[in-house]
């Protein structure tokens, strides 16, 4: 997963910066389905990644490919990749295809992450609870 991909890899504007990594992906009747996790969320650039996302400003996806095998398409899909080597989905702010958009995050997912940071909190310290329960509640405590 990269951010905003397309100016020739500038180090300095922050472009072709990997941010994450794709977990699954998988064709479905709409097309390519992906869900991916962004990683460096404890940085500054994470945490503004992050409220970009929620915000709706990084709300689409590019890939880049080289198509091997395309097919017309119909009304506001110009051609139908059939087949295709795909090199890397980016996070983007203005996608080619309007249709390649980055599904909201849920108030669910925003709870799952606050617990997951709350439970990552507790490594590496002395804490009191030693079983995974006890650590639950402690996580649970501090949100």
């Amino acid at each position: 997963m990269k951010l905003q991909h397309g100016t020739g890899g500038n180090m300095f504007s922050g472009d072709d910066l990997p941010i994450g990594r794709w977990v699954d992906m998988f064709e479905d009747r709409n097309g390519l389905f992906v869900r991916g996790e962004l990683l460096a969320l404890d940085t500054d650039l994470g945490r503004r990644l992050l409220g970009l996302m929620r915000g709706g400003v990084l709300d689409s996806l590019s890939i880049g490919f080289v198509a091997k095998r395309t097919r017309a398409g119909t009304g506001r899909v110009g051609r139908y990749l059939v087949e295709c080597d795909l090199h890397e989905i980016s996070l983007v702010d203005t996608p080619s295809n309007d249709l390649a958009r980055v599904l909201p995050i849920s108030p669910m997912e925003d709870a799952a992450d606050k617990l997951r940071d709350a439970i990552a909190s507790l490594k590496g310290k002395d804490d009191p609870a030693p079983d995974p329960m006890s650590k639950l509640r402690v996580a649970l405590s501090r949100l």
